[in-house]
């Protein structure tokens, strides 16, 4: 098999979110380091939070000896692709801009906006799972404990008023984690004032159940055998949670969200006690698999120079 050199393109942000970035990290450290070929990676936007083991694979211009440029983002424009063409063939994914359509390839592992259907033509089946979940498993043999009744994500951008207004509609009583990269941490069940530190990835492991906006981390807690419950920003975010594969319970957009509704889905949840204790080193090995099939999927590719 020929060595191959992958120039990956992709963001962060408040608008995009880090679902983008967080599986680009991963395939490009995977491709670098598990692979025979290579892989650097360009953030459209700045990011300061690029971990130091992904900082060299970082760069502003697009290799002379690329073989694939992925672009991994959601809005590209035909001057876009026209552009990156001239270097190399283009592969998008999950892009509903109005220049995916000039791109050589389209790659779906989300489900598409506007579609019943869980993703679209060219879906090869496989996921692509976060940088954060995959180095912060340490790989264990024993099942993680199910001790979290609910931990929260409010999005990697938003301030600490948002996870507090959530915390504020959920039931009584419980555990809640709080799912916020470096800042993550366990709020114990009747203590309204101590928290202590935990990591985004023994979060979901020890969770029953995640509530998140739709993106992938609601993959990645599905992953680590959590029921989930997705509350959203936007309609358009509603709309995927309805039509994903994933067996989420959607209550709509927050700005329309009733406490009480929430309160009783919650509960009727964790009634049910649905939740799988899994442990760290099948959760790896599953990230893993999927990391392999992308690679293989992407060597098989039919319109390399």
């Amino acid at each position: 098999m020929p060595e191959r050199h992958y120039h990956i393109i992709t963001s962060a942000g408040p608008r995009t979110g880090t679902g983008h970035l967080q599986r680009m990290m991963l395939l490009s450290w995977y491709l670098n380091h598990h692979t025979s070929h290579t892989a650097t990676l360009q953030l459209h936007e700045k990011n300061p939070r690029i971990p130091e083991e992904i900082i060299p694979f970082l760069t502003g211009d697009i290799p002379p000896r690329t073989d694939l440029i992925i672009r991994d983002m959601r809005d590209s424009t035909p001057a876009n692709i026209q552009t990156l063409r001239q270097a190399a063939p283009v592969l998008v994914i999950d892009d509903e801009g109005t220049g995916a359509g000039l791109a050589d390839g389209r790659l779906y592992l989300l489900p598409r906006p506007g579609s019943n259907l869980p993703a679209g033509p060219g879906s090869p089946g496989f996921f692509l799972y976060g940088y954060g979940i995959y180095t912060g498993i340490t790989p264990g043999s024993e099942p993680v404990t199910k001790d979290i009744d609910i931990s929260i994500y409010n999005g990697n951008m938003a301030g600490d008023e948002h996870a507090a207004k959530m915390r504020q509609l959920l039931p009584p009583g419980i555990t809640v984690g709080i799912l916020q990269g470096s800042r993550s941490r366990i709020i114990q069940s009747g203590d309204t004032g101590k928290e202590q530190p935990a990591d985004y990835a023994s979060l979901l492991l020890r969770s029953r159940c995640v509530l998140s906006h739709f993106g992938i981390l609601l993959y990645e807690a599905h992953l680590c055998g959590c029921a989930l419950l997705s509350v959203n920003p936007t309609e358009y975010h509603s709309h995927l949670a309805d039509i994903t594969p994933l067996p989420v319970y959607n209550l709509g957009i927050m700005d329309t969200l009733d406490a009480s509704t929430l309160q009783h889905t919650i509960h009727t949840i964790l009634q049910q006690n649905n939740s799988v204790s899994l442990t760290p080193l099948d959760v790896r090995q599953q990230i893993e698999e999927n990391l392999q099939q992308c690679v293989n999927w992407l060597t098989a590719l039919p319109f390399y120079r």
